[in-house]
């Protein structure tokens, strides 16, 4: 049965009239007349009287009426429980995310999400290779760095901010340096980057510049947490960013220098690809992130994509 019948019938017979029922429902009167006789031809039965002032309920008019009213109540409501289930912050949400920023920031706040959001079913993958939104069925990713894709939608967080760091019994033994270019004599532990197989350069801001003349690596890891350990340790200097440093400079394990050199990293985003609508569960994520990624390891200042 059409629901444009329905509708127009309903309108005609409240209003007792075709011209006030295709205005309301932004019809021609013609249109409303035509839609009712095609309902009628259907039922079988009359459901009004036409005259060239008004129309009138037939008996079997009046009855249709009732039961379409109900009928369109219960589309009406069922209409409003479909948008209320779709602006709703439910169901899963597959995320990936860098390890370092989900074990140090992601996961010790996840509890805020679960708490504000119930019904989400967060599902968490940790890499960090560039997401295959379509492969792994990915929502949304959290991602570091300059977004390599035009395709996806990308949202600025923050840029994180950096640390260049030892043991307290290292600098004692060996001395804390004033300037960058102090660490020449100092033993440097590395970083190998798991996307690109390079070694990762240290950086200082000096002048505005950044400061290259640094001492060869004695040893090369591919995370940052083995080698803040070793930093512990007091095998050597380490650079890494600080929110995955700040518990063992908190602790006094590991101990900061050269901070009025520090660099600001790279850019943090929440991306999902053009073809993903972003759901109310992407909104809700993404106000996690932006209240996540706040306080002294994060810079949040910037220019959002």
């Amino acid at each position: 049965m059409d629901l444009e019948g329905l509708l127009a019938f309903v309108s005609a017979a409240e209003h007792r009239s075709f011209s006030q029922a295709g205005r309301r429902l932004h019809r021609s009167q013609s249109a409303i007349s035509k839609s009712i006789s095609k309902l009628e031809q259907e039922l079988g039965v009359k459901l009004l009287e036409r005259s060239t002032r008004t129309v009138a309920l037939t008996i079997e008019g009046a009855v249709f009426l009732g039961r379409c009213r109900r009928v369109l109540t219960e589309l009406d409501e069922a209409r409003e429980s479909v948008a209320a289930v779709a602006s709703a912050v439910t169901g899963p949400l597959r995320v990936a995310m860098p390890l370092g920023l989900g074990r140090h920031v992601f996961v010790p706040n996840m509890g805020r999400l679960l708490q504000s959001h119930p019904g989400l079913v967060p599902d968490v993958r940790f890499t960090n290779r560039f997401p295959d939104f379509r492969e792994d069925q990915f929502d949304a990713a959290v991602w570091v760095g300059q977004v390599p894709d035009e395709s996806f939608i990308a949202r600025w967080l923050c840029r994180s901010r950096w640390v260049t760091c030892a043991a307290p019994t290292y600098w004692a033994q060996y001395g804390v340096p004033a300037r960058p270019a102090d660490l020449s004599a100092h033993k440097r532990l590395a970083l190998v980057g798991t996307r690109t197989g390079m070694v990762e350069g240290w950086r200082f801001t000096a002048d505005g510049a950044n400061v290259d003349d640094l001492p060869p690596p004695i040893l090369y890891l591919d995370n940052y947490d083995a080698l803040c350990e070793l930093g512990v340790g007091g095998h050597g200097v380490v650079q890494a960013p600080l929110y995955i440093a700040a518990q063992r400079i908190a602790a006094g394990l590991l101990q900061p220098v050269l901070e009025a050199h520090a660099p600001v990293g790279e850019p943090v985003y929440l991306i999902y690809p053009q073809f993903r609508r972003a759901s109310p569960r992407i909104h809700a994520f993404a106000a996690f992130c932006v209240s996540a990624l706040r306080g002294d390891a994060f810079e949040a200042h910037g220019e959002a994509a």
